[in-house]
């Protein structure tokens, strides 16, 4: 017997129908019937329409019913198990905690239907329409929702597990927390969907498309993610460890907290995505596009970046021990304070990259381009940068003490305070370069190109620069004592308050060159030409200046005494208020005198016997006082 109203909350007489009598609804209307916790079973329902009826709790197994309206209806505790729901329609109907357990709703209509906790344990959905369906912790475990439409449906909590989704539209579907281990999504579109915190381990995703979606602390890992379309997807914290991701499109996705570790991102696209603190560890990156990507404070260790683009990428405090970047792009690229110790760095382009404060201690820099780099604060000691292009760089305060940088190209570079202690620059081109308070302690640059460098208080004590062209250099201020000038170019160059004491200018140019106020006590001058030059006020006292080229300089007030000038060439030369006193002076240089002026100088004999007077003669008498011009110009 089947009552018609459940007991005992039923407060109307209660009807019984007898089971044999199977009564025959074909056709029939039911629509806002009440039929809650009726027995359907065995009941003929062809073309009967359920539309807006309540029919709770009843019993609609093992039923034919195909094609069935249900629209709007109250089906909520209902069991349909087995029963054939092909093309039923249940849209905007109440099916929660309803029972579909092996049933068949094939192209069913389910929009909007309302199916929390309901059950479709290896249910057939194949093409149904689930459209923002509320499966909230529902079972779908095993079922069948091939091509099925769940666009905008809620399955939050639900049990995926082993169900059959490949070509399903999941799009804007919020599956936060559901269970899809081993759920099959081949070809499902999952753009715009919500999979936080969801099991996706063991899962089919080949074809699967994530753009827009939400799969923040997820589970990705060990999986074949090949060329997966993650675009502007929200991916933070989730897990992706040794995942084949080759190709994979990630471009503007948020990947923050993202693990990586070990996967394998060759070919992929991140161009744009964020990425701080991701972690890639031992991961192969290799030929990725990374552009303008955000590394912030990303774990890179071991990493492989080959010949990966990342111009214009933030890696600021980022990890890259280890990690190989031979061959990279990093113009542009934000590399503050980022550990490169140990990095491969082979072939990279650095141009534009700003490295302040990073070390780069043990790292592998051949061939690297650091043209219009910002490398300020740095470690590149003891590094093999031979040749190296830092033109135009901003270098200041780096460390490159007992680097090797023959041949480097520093020109237009600016490497205030940097420290080339011990190192070698041999032929190093440094023309225009910005060297203030530069440190080059015994370091070497023979044939160093420096012409026009801003050397100002630079210390060079015991540098080699024999044979460098200095030609036009600011040195004034700076330390030379001990080094080695010989063969230098130092035409026009300003040594104005430098101290050459005990410096070695061996056949250097000095044309030209501003000296005043400088020491050049215990410089060994031999050769030197100071035509021309400014040396106002500078001390030559003690020294053998025979012979030396002194002609059109300006010697106002520099200080001779005791110094060997046999020979020495100052015609045109201005020496007023000069200081020879003790000083050895042949006639050679001197006639007429025209802008001597020399003060309380000792001079020595004539070749005619007498002592030199170097004062000019009274008016209207030029020779008079003063020594007879010699050879043809005697009178």
């Amino acid at each position: 017997m089947v009552r018609t109203c459940p007991a005992p909350t039923c407060a109307e007489p209660i009807s019984e129908v007898p089971i044999s009598m199977k009564p025959n609804f074909v056709g029939s209307q039911l629509s806002g019937a009440n039929l809650t916790a009726t027995n359907l079973s065995a009941t003929d329902l062809t073309g009967v329409s359920f539309a807006s009826a309540i029919v709770r709790y009843s019993i609609l197994s093992d039923r034919n019913l195909q094609g069935l309206d249900f629209r709007d209806a109250e089906l909520g505790g209902s069991i349909f198990e087995r029963s054939n729901l092909s093309g039923a329609d249940f849209r905007g109907s109440n099916l929660s905690e309803a029972n579909f357990e092996g049933a068949i709703l094939a192209r069913a209509q389910l929009a909007g239907a309302i199916l929390p906790s309901a059950n479709f344990h290896k249910a057939n959905l194949h093409q149904a329409d689930l459209r923002d369906a509320d499966l909230n912790g529902a079972s779908l475990v095993g079922t069948n929702l091939s091509e099925a439409d769940l666009s905008g449906a809620v399955l939050t909590g639900s049990a995926l597990s082993g169900a059959d989704l490949s070509g399903a539209n999941l799009r804007g579907a919020d599956l936060r927390g559901a269970n899809l281990n081993e759920t099959k999504l081949v070809g499902s579109q999952l753009s715009g969907a919500n999979l936080t915190a969801t099991n996706l381990s063991a899962t089919d995703l080949t074809g699967v498309s994530f753009a827009s979606a939400i799969v923040r602390y997820s589970i990705l890992s060990d999986r074949n993610l090949q060329s997966l379309d993650f675009r502007d997807a929200e991916l933070g914290g989730s897990i992706f460890e040794r995942s084949n991701l080759s190709g994979a499109d990630f471009r503007g996705s948020n990947l923050s907290e993202a693990n990586f570790e070990g996967a394998i991102l060759d070919r992929a696209q991140l161009a744009g995505a964020i990425l701080p603190n991701a972690n890639f560890h031992k991961a192969n990156l290799h030929q990725a596009d990374l552009r303008d990507a955000d590394l912030n404070g990303a774990s890179l260790v071991g990493t492989n970046l080959s010949e990966a683009d990342l111009s214009g990428a933030v890696l600021t405090g980022s990890a890259l021990s280890g990690a190989d970047l031979s061959g990279a792009n990093l113009r542009g690229a934000d590399l503050r304070g980022a550990n490169l110790n140990e990095t491969k760095l082979v072939g990279s382009q650095l141009s534009g990259a700003n490295l302040t404060a990073t070390n780069l201690s043990a790292t592998d820099l051949t061939g690297v381009s650091f043209a219009s780099a910002i490398v300020r604060y740095s470690i590149l000691s003891d590094r093999n940068l031979q040749s190296l292009d830092f033109r135009d760089a901003e270098l200041g305060g780096s460390i490159f003490e007992r680097s090797n940088l023959s041949g480097a190209d520093f020109r237009g570079s600016n490497l205030s305070e940097a420290n080339f202690e011990g190192a070698i620059l041999d032929r190093a081109q440094l023309a225009g370069a910005i060297l203030p308070n530069a440190n080059f302690h015994k370091a070497n640059l023979h044939q160093a190109d420096l012409r026009d460098a801003d050397l100002n208080g630079a210390s060079l004590v015991g540098t080699n620069l024999s044979e460098a062209d200095l030609s036009g250099a600011v040195l004034t201020g700076s330390a030379l004592s001990g080094a080695d000038l010989s063969g230098a170019n130092l035409r026009g160059a300003d040594l104005r308050g430098a101290n050459l004491n005990e410096t070695k200018l061996v056949g250097s140019q000095l044309s030209g060159a501003n000296l005043t106020a400088t020491n050049l006590s215990a410089t060994d001058l031999t050769g030197v030409s100071f035509a021309s030059a400014i040396v106002r006020y500078s001390i030559l006292s003690d020294r053998n200046l025979q012979s030396l080229d002194f002609r059109d300089a300006e010697l106002g007030g520099s200080i001779f005494e005791r110094s060997n000038l046999s020979g020495a060439d100052f015609r045109g030369s201005n020496l007023s208020e000069a200081n020879f006193e003790g000083a050895t002076l042949s006639h050679r240089g001197f006639p007429p005198f025209p802008r001597l002026g020399v003060s309380k100088a000792k001079t020595p004999l004539s070749p005619f016997g007498e002592r030199q007077n170097l004062g000019p003669g009274p008016p209207g008498n030029p020779h008079r006082g003063a020594n007879p011009p010699l050879g043809n110009d005697r009178s």
